[in-house]
């Protein structure tokens, strides 16, 4: 269900797009040098993404 609100005005609305698009930037850049250290060192995050769901899956399957 689709609402209007007609009290809050199209450019208002509008400004939300590069407030979010530069906070989105900020926060990339934030994170760059933790995950530039972990891919010098031949890990990433993806890696130890995969590995702890693989884990998690090897105990599950160790409970059945």
């Amino acid at each position: 269900m689709l609402v209007s609100l007609t009290w809050v005005p199209v450019q208002f609305t509008q400004s939300v797009i590069p407030i979010g698009a530069v906070l989105f930037i900020v926060c990339e850049l934030l994170s760059l040098p933790e995950y530039w250290r972990m891919t010098a060192q031949g890990r990433s995050h993806e890696h130890a993404e995969i590995e702890e769901e693989i884990e998690a899956e090897l105990r599950k399957a160790g409970e059945r």
